[in-house]
């Protein structure tokens, strides 16, 4: 596909991102035009916007908190109580999870959001306070 008439659009493949690769161009007639070696970038990581953990209630036995998050250059999100098994989101969200307590020293509990994406995974903890509005 011609862009304008200095650049030429190549569909990319995934298995080329940080690859240098052969192109070869041809005029509309079909005659052999240059050969340039070109560099696919790789993809941009996801970037963690905004990741909130906060008490807004009290659940059967534990406190019940309300993770909010927002990504960018994300196809899904990984989140979840720290150790725990994680669930799965999309890359703008929010999720109420019940911190169970044990024993008399509460603890405040430590949650996980991991974003993934074409550009890699990264990962973000937070701690949830444990005073309830």
């Amino acid at each position: 596909t011609r862009a304008d008439s200095n650049s030429v659009a190549i569909p990319v493949q995934p298995t080329w991102v940080g690859q240098s690769i052969a192109a070869e161009v041809s005029d509309q007639s079909g005659r052999e035009g240059t050969s340039n070696l070109v560099t696919v970038p790789p993809a941009a990581p996801p970037v963690i916007l905004d990741f909130t953990a906060t008490a807004t209630d009290q659940c059967r036995g534990g406190v019940l908190y309300e993770l909010v998050w927002d990504t960018t250059q994300t196809t899904q999100v990984y989140y979840g109580l720290e150790g725990a098994p994680a669930a799965i989101g999309k890359s703008v969200g929010k999720a109420s999870i019940c911190h169970l307590s044990t024993g008399g020293n509460y603890t405040p509990p430590r949650f996980v959001l991991v974003a993934e994406g074409p550009g890699g995974k990264v990962q973000q903890i937070v701690t949830g306070g444990y005073r309830i509005p």
